[in-house]
């Protein structure tokens, strides 16, 4: 019987463990993947600032993120809380 209870307490404390690695490299792929979506944001809004007397359609900034133009209108959005648009002509204004 001690025998089976130790074993049961073996399965649970390895369950146990599994979990948390599981947990812990999903945060850690969230948080890499969201670095990595800030840095592409960042190259865009470089981009931006460079070349503010040329076209800079949707096209080609998602292009330039390496993005799709819907992914990367939403992404833009929930990273500068800005719309593409809104930010291009601020800094063409400024």
């Amino acid at each position: 019987m001690r025998q089976a209870v130790e074993s049961i307490n073996r399965n649970l404390l390895s369950s146990r463990s599994l979990q948390e690695n599981r947990l812990t490299s999903a945060m850690t792929t969230s948080f890499t993947q969201e670095n990595l979506y800030i840095q592409r944001i960042n190259m865009v809004i470089s981009h931006v600032r460079e070349h503010l007397k040329t076209d800079l359609s949707l096209d080609t900034l998602a292009a330039v993120a390496g993005f799709s133009p819907f992914h990367f209108q939403r992404i833009f959005k929930s990273i500068t809380e800005e719309n593409v648009n809104d930010m291009v002509v601020r800094l063409r204004l400024e």
